[in-house]
């Protein structure tokens, strides 16, 4: 239990059974990291405190189970960690907690693979930090705040799917690596691509404010898919800049 626990600060939690294991951080002080370690099982982590980190470990073989991590009331900060290869399937990572309103995603090992459509953040988060350190492959970001941001760095690829319809802001200027995305459908987006080479597809009629910029990707392949008639046009051309490719579908 909780109270014959001390002077532990990472916890790794492997959960190959059937049933969901149930973990209450509050009953274990000190720990300020907890990790879901290569297990097909499904794991819920709750009342994590301000400063802690919650972690995917993966192998490249093993399909890991659906994770829940709760962050306790009043915490603004949330910092998760997935690493070495880790395989989501057709599972869920859901981040919860009432007050975050932030939170950085880290990719550190070999390439991770999250499932499409599998990541769900509070409605509440309004600020999201990707630190591809290796390459991503996120899938939609489901929820997230009215007006929020995406910022991307590191030398790993990212592919973020279709991005959050809330998303008004994807920065990507200190990512090397190069990001893939399919564009929501705010007709004010504002977009940097990375100096990697990027690849962006329309998903929106674009207007005044907007910006999708591919920056200075490296070897001139920096690639616009457009996906229908109406989102490229005269009116909307001079909003998309730096593309060295065109491809029409």
């Amino acid at each position: 239990t909780g109270a014959q626990i001390s002077g532990v600060e990472i916890i790794n939690i492997r959960n190959s059974g059937s049933s969901t294991v149930v973990f209450d951080a509050s009953t274990t002080p000190g720990v300020t990291r907890v990790n879901a370690d290569i297990g097909t099982g499904n794991l819920s982590v709750s009342n994590l405190t301000a400063g802690s980190t919650v972690g995917l470990k993966g192998d490249g073989a093993v399909t890991l189970g659906a994770y829940t991590f709760a962050y306790a009331a009043g915490v603004t900060a949330a910092d998760v960690v997935i690493e070495d290869s880790v395989i989501s399937g057709g599972h869920t990572l859901t981040l919860n907690g009432s007050g975050l309103t932030s939170a950085t995603l880290t990719s550190r090992g070999a390439a991770n693979t999250l499932a499409s459509s599998s990541f769900f953040l509070p409605t509440t988060l309004a600020s999201l930090t990707i630190n591809a350190q290796s390459n991503l492959v996120t899938g939609a970001f489901l929820n997230m705040a009215v007006a929020s941001s995406i910022t991307i760095n590191g030398a790993g690829v990212v592919d973020l799917g279709t991005l959050n319809t809330n998303v008004i802001s994807l920065d990507a200027s200190a990512n090397s690596g190069g990001i893939k995305a399919t564009l929501n459908s705010s007709p004010v987006l504002v977009v940097k691509g990375s100096s990697g080479n990027d690849t962006f597809t329309t998903g929106a009629v674009l207007g005044a404010g907007a910006s999708i910029d591919a920056g200075a990707g490296a070897g001139a392949l920096d690639r616009l898919i457009v996906s229908g008639s109406t989102f490229l046009t005269p009116a909307t051309a001079p909003y998309y800049k730096g593309f060295e490719q065109l491809q029409l579908n």
